[in-house]
């Protein structure tokens, strides 16, 4: 798993070798952010990227997404709005479970 809570980590990751997609997810994340880029972004999200063999359970998000091969699932963890990103990949070695669950409560 990897874990993304600072600005730095986040544009790190986004200089990386991580799949377009992923890439695409995250950029969207920081753009959301980008009016509260002068706080410490661990105040107001952490960003994780699955691997095929970590566990989650999904059951608490609020929403999950799909595009081009990759889950989000968005997990809000306090009244302010603090919360997590979780990206997983749609691949056939990753938890089936996870998936299968990410696929039957997808938003449209």
């Amino acid at each position: 798993m990897t874990t993304i809570d600072t600005w730095e980590g986040l544009q790190a990751v986004l200089a990386s070798s991580l799949h377009p997609a992923a890439k695409a997810v995250i950029s969207a994340t920081r753009d959301r952010l980008a009016d509260f880029n002068d706080q410490p972004l661990a105040e107001l999200c952490t960003i994780l990227i699955l691997e095929p063999d970590d566990r989650l359970d999904p059951t608490s998000a609020e929403y999950i997404a799909y595009s081009d091969g990759w889950f989000e699932l968005v997990f809000i963890l306090s009244d302010d709005g603090q919360g997590q990103v979780v990206l997983v990949e749609d691949r056939p070695d990753g938890d089936q479970a996870l998936l299968d669950h990410c696929r039957s409560h997808q938003a449209n």
